[in-house]
């Protein structure tokens, strides 16, 4: 988890990272955000970025990122996590982090599996969609998809290299046909698994929308403004309908919690027992 990564460390300041504190800004104003998250920057062995927290979220963007990359792409990785940021999509994400990285030890059991499995493609499809409404916050930032577009490709020229480089490290001797569909397979396979849509979907999805009326509106500052209501939805329950839904809600998840801590503590035990380390 990212959490680790910043332990101990302090966010940048203006005498180590005042150019990336300087876009970080420019990127804030252009939301009209005026209370900034904290910004830490951290070697990540690559260009990276993620947002990260519950209640109080904060940014990490990787060291590499800034010595490879030129003013506008900073630009375009801050605007997409500051977008992750403004739509709430951080607390979901760790959620994700969370489940991935102790999910399956607290399964009270093996009938549990599917209905752990299907929350894990639920929120991996959800982690997914996120990446094109963040992507369409770094167009808005940058008022055009063409930056965004040279980032993405940019990060898809990195992914076929690292593909590469898996395929040499398999020391076989490989025909080039063979390599070939070795690393066809190591692709498709990093597709189903990873938590961001394929980049050429990507371009076309914010290219898209640049287009859009939609995205002209907002540049000629047609939208609602922080603190404005707007009928966005009609035909609602009453307000006592939804407090009682709340609460049967909270109740379940509760109830749902107490099951889970038991269930993790029972395969503790088990997994213990099997081990010989209780006899």
């Amino acid at each position: 988890m990212r959490n680790r990564m910043v332990k101990g460390r302090k966010p940048a300041d203006e005498r180590d990272h005042p150019r990336v504190l300087g876009l970080y800004r420019e990127v804030l104003t252009t939301f009209d955000v005026n209370d900034p998250w904290p910004l830490y920057v951290v070697p990540m062995g690559g260009v990276n970025a993620g947002a990260v927290g519950m209640a109080n979220p904060f940014m990490v963007i990787s060291l590499e990122s800034l010595q490879h990359l030129e003013d506008d792409s900073l630009r375009v990785i801050i605007a997409h996590e500051v977008g992750h940021i403004l739509s709430g999509h951080v607390l979901y994400k760790t959620m994700l982090r969370l489940l991935m990285s102790v999910g399956f030890i607290a399964v009270p059991a093996a009938g549990s599996l599917p209905v752990l499995l299907g929350a894990m493609v639920t929120f991996i499809e959800w982690e997914r969609k996120s990446e094109f409404s963040a992507d369409r916050a770094s167009a808005l930032a940058m008022g055009g998809a063409g930056p965004v577009r040279h980032v993405l490709e940019y990060v898809e020229q990195g992914r076929e290299s690292g593909l590469q480089q898996q395929v040499d490290r398999i020391r076989l001797n490989l025909s080039p046909e063979s390599r070939q569909r070795v690393k066809a397979g190591l692709d498709a396979l990093e597709r189903v698994v990873s938590l961001h849509p394929p980049i050429d979907k990507r371009i076309a999805a914010v290219e898209s929308w640049s287009h859009s009326d939609a995205f002209n509106d907002i540049l000629c500052g047609d939208y609602p403004r922080r603190g404005e209501t707007a009928p966005l939805f009609t035909n609602l329950p009453p307000v006592g309908e939804w407090q009682a839904r709340a609460a049967t809600g909270a109740k379940n998840l509760s109830d749902a919690g107490e099951r889970l801590s038991a269930a993790a503590g029972g395969a503790v035990m088990w997994l213990r027992n099997r081990a010989g380390l209780d006899r």
